[in-house]
């Protein structure tokens, strides 16, 4: 099998087509993903998905550490 998406490009596709992202999954998105990866593919997408995707990763990440 080839792998044909990576975690940053699965986080934006999820977001893009507004599938919930389940909380447990949380701490390792928050963990593994790549920001400055991530950053690099929102490039192809308009600046308001963009500022949408950044914002709720951020949140993301923020749900993580506070349930550590």
């Amino acid at each position: 099998m080839v792998p044909v998406s990576d975690l940053e490009k699965t986080v934006i596709d999820m977001l893009y087509l507004k599938v919930p992202i389940r909380e447990e999954l949380y701490p390792e998105i928050s963990k593994r993903l790549d920001k400055r990866r991530f950053e690099e593919y929102l490039k192809s997408f308009n600046k308001s998905f963009s500022a949408y995707a950044k914002k709720e990763v951020a949140q993301i990440r923020q749900d993580a550490s506070n349930a550590v």
